[in-house]
């Protein structure tokens, strides 16, 4: 039976997504494996192996069960992204954005997402931001207020409802590998690209320029998590193909 379950991806990687850029992704295993042994997986997404544990100041190895982030060949994830509610009015469909690109979605109609104490929540949020920046509603609580200036808050991609995920993707293959296997392809297929106008200098400066990107933007996310480039931790990694995208 095909499996759903959400992944988070920050503005860069869904542009990449929509770009069509981006076919691979990494996570780091948690927790990680104890020296180099090498977790082998048991069924379609369960892995084992010997788990660093901290006992008595020391570490210590111990047998793990763990899922694989991205479940199995065949199995599907929905996209997850910072967004915000810009579109509300009590009995109507919300209207949101998302923060990469600046597109938006209406709520679709489906009574099956419906959440009456949700939508109340986002209502009230909404109101009190639109108050809090100055702006006042007519008699019909509506707020008139230029697209630019709409005041209502940022949330977090992991609170991202499921009918708001614009992105869904097919499992096409999944691997345990530790971060520094990582070849030139496959930082390309991670979505990394040259920064503009900078091209023929990384290429000249280093031998894997795409693959320089992928280690900064890494860092950049799991360095202060303790799963640095340098400690060269085991990831999940997944390959993925688009079954859908809105844009």
């Amino acid at each position: 039976m095909v499996k759903e379950r959400p992944i988070l991806f920050n503005g860069e990687m869904v542009r990449a997504i929509l770009d069509g850029r981006k076919t691979q992704t990494r996570r780091p295993i948690k927790p990680q494996p104890y020296k180099d042994k090498d977790p082998y997986p048991d069924g379609r997404d369960i892995w084992h192996y010997r788990g660093k544990h901290m006992s008595s100041g020391f570490t210590v190895p111990q047998w793990v069960v763990a899922d694989s982030p991205f479940g199995a060949p065949g199995d599907r994830l929905y996209g997850r992204e910072t967004w915000r509610v810009i579109g509300w009015h009590e009995g109507m469909p919300l209207l949101i954005q998302y923060k990469s690109d600046g597109t938006s979605l209406e709520e679709p109609g489906d009574s099956t997402y419906w959440d009456e104490d949700r939508y109340m929540q986002y209502y009230f949020d909404c109101t009190d931001d639109c108050l809090a920046a100055g702006f006042t509603a007519n008699e019909e609580g509506v707020f008139n207020m230029p697209d630019d200036e709409i005041p209502t808050r940022w949330r977090p991609s992991i609170h991202m409802p499921r009918w708001a995920s614009r992105i869904t993707l097919e499992v096409k293959r999944v691997w345990v590998e530790q971060v520094h296997e990582i070849s030139e392809e496959d930082a390309i297929a991670e979505g990394c690209e040259l920064a503009e106008g900078y091209e023929h200098l990384a290429v000249a400066f280093f031998q894997h320029p795409h693959k320089q990107v992928f280690i900064e933007l890494w860092d950049d996310i799991y360095a202060k998590r303790g799963f640095g480039w340098d400690d060269n931790p085991w990831v999940f990694g997944c390959e993925f193909r688009v079954l859908e995208v809105s844009k």
